[in-house]
């Protein structure tokens, strides 16, 4: 629907729901809610030029503010939810209330509904906010995804699409690493999952990391998958724990990929 000029109707939506819930069977299927701001536009929703889109009108903060695509968006996903393991996110969530106003609203939608599966509801963890309130919004939600490319940027304070701060952007920096820890210890101490996904949780070098702190899942791209799958066989879980203490306390990204080369073996 990038490049529609009209906002899809939620029978569209709900067709391609379905569509993609069959062909999972009783694997869940994780739809994250309308993302759009930052370097993400669409032609139906008029985005005005903001001095720093990033830091902007986006997220959730955009759909809460749009109650009509919000809440057609999740009929859909509850309609399709019927007889399917469909897992509904929220992305770039900044508050506890931001997370109470939605839910609010996915109840009202669910109860104007005959038929709706057990959702589970989820956010994005990908603003540092959200890190330091962990504890609180764990006790709102069932799961957390840690979108590690933006909360990269937001972390070092580098745009990354700046060519010229980009590379300050990177997960591997001991700082966004620490983040991920955070996180992690929070969503377990409230018996939540914690899955990772943007470009770190592809990356060769940050699986045994991430796997060390304690996440849960991995969501990669498909073509990322036998890779993934292939450092995490080669690994040592007696070991990755440690690795990952190690690493968080180094002084840089090049030193995190530089220790994991040579602890792990793992080929660049």
């Amino acid at each position: 629907y990038l490049h529609r000029q009209t906002p899809p109707t939620e029978a569209e939506e709900y067709e391609t729901y379905q569509a993609i819930a069959q062909i999972m069977g009783s694997r869940p299927l994780t739809i994250r809610t309308l993302d759009i701001g930052g370097d993400k536009t669409v032609p139906y929703i008029k985005l005005e030029s903001e001095p720093n889109p990033f830091l902007g009108w986006r997220g959730i903060r955009q759909s809460l503010d749009t109650p009509e695509i919000f809440q057609t968006q999740l009929r859909a996903i509850l309609r399709a939810s019927y007889g399917h393991n469909i897992k509904v996110m929220f992305p770039m969530v900044a508050s506890v209330q931001e997370v109470r106003a939605a839910k609010k609203i996915l109840t009202e939608v669910e109860n104007s509904l005959s038929e709706v599966g057990n959702i589970k509801v989820g956010i994005m963890v990908e603003v540092p906010a959200a890190v330091t309130m962990a504890n609180q919004l764990a006790k709102e939600v069932d799961f957390f995804s840690i979108g590690t490319n933006d909360l990269s940027q937001y972390v070092m304070a580098a745009d990354r699409t700046n060519s010229k701060v980009a590379n300050l952007a990177n997960g591997l920096e001991p700082a966004v690493l620490r983040m991920i820890q955070q996180t992690v210890i929070a969503a377990h101490e409230a018996g939540i999952s914690v899955s990772v996904c943007g470009q770190l949780a592809s990356n060769s070098v940050a699986v045994p990391i991430l796997l060390g702190l304690g996440v849960d899942e991995l969501s990669v791209a498909p073509p990322a998958i036998s890779i993934v799958k292939r450092v995490i066989s080669q690994l040592d879980m007696s070991e990755v724990e440690a690795i990952a203490h190690s690493v968080l306390e180094l002084d840089g990204a090049k030193s995190v990929q530089e220790y994991i080369v040579a602890q792990v073996g793992i080929e660049i």
